[in-house]
């Protein structure tokens, strides 16, 4: 039995198919916040990491004369104490989309016969709406805002690099050498990225079996 690229497409981008979606970007979330808790534990208070943060209330932006006055939120929020007392703060916010069709305007798509789509044009599309989004209701926010957006595929925005590398010197931080073997930051960044991937596809995994067993009849199989 072969699937055409409209069944593929139409897997990751059915309304059905929104809750798995969203499980898939909570699964990055809590991804990172699993990895960045041994700092949080270790660091005495140094290293202070929130789910969900509210823009104003928790974080204390401003907005911008005239911007929504919706109660935005990121999704997670690393705040860090280095040794000379600066304070550094990094807002994340996750974003998936589905490379070739994606989640939202600005997406191109990938019809049966058509050209395909660079890697990482989807991902680049969701991190600009993102980076726009708290450009437009918010001051101040390029420095310390930043979109971690993903595709399907696996492919990354620009920022996720820079991104994964400062989480992962925040987590080497709270490693004590007189407790054991260090590891080094290359190993400790690709463990960082191996985790977001398996996690990435992992919920693929669950949107394709979801739609397969709701859409797709096999001849002979039980309940066909």
């Amino acid at each position: 039995m072969s699937i055409g690229l409209n069944y593929i497409d139409h897997m990751f981008l059915c309304d059905l198919s929104s809750g798995k979606r969203t499980a898939v970007h909570d699964a990055v979330r809590d991804e990172l916040l699993r990895f960045l808790a041994p700092a949080v534990s270790t660091r005495s208070g140094k290293v202070k990491v929130t789910k969900e943060p509210f823009m104003v209330v928790d974080l204390n932006f401003q907005r911008r004369p005239g911007a929504s006055a919706a109660a935005h939120q990121a999704d997670v929020a690393v705040t860090s104490t280095n040794r000379d007392g600066k304070v550094e703060k990094i807002v994340i916010d996750v974003t998936g989309t589905y490379a070739g069709a994606g989640w939202g305007e600005g997406s191109s798509i990938d019809l049966p016969g058509g050209p395909a789509p660079a890697p990482g044009v989807d991902a680049r599309h969701a991190a600009d709406r993102k980076i726009k989004h708290y450009d437009d209701n918010y001051l101040n926010t390029k420095s310390s805002v930043v979109p971690l957006a993903f595709e399907t595929g696996g492919m990354y925005s620009e920022e996720a690099r820079p991104l994964l590398a400062r989480l992962t010197r925040l987590a080497l931080a709270s490693f004590d050498p007189s407790r054991g073997r260090v590891p080094s930051f290359s190993s400790l960044r690709r463990q960082l990225a191996e985790r977001l991937a398996v996690t990435v596809q992992t919920g693929n995994a669950r949107i394709i079996q979801s739609y397969w067993g709701r859409h797709v009849s096999i001849p002979g199989a039980v309940g066909a």
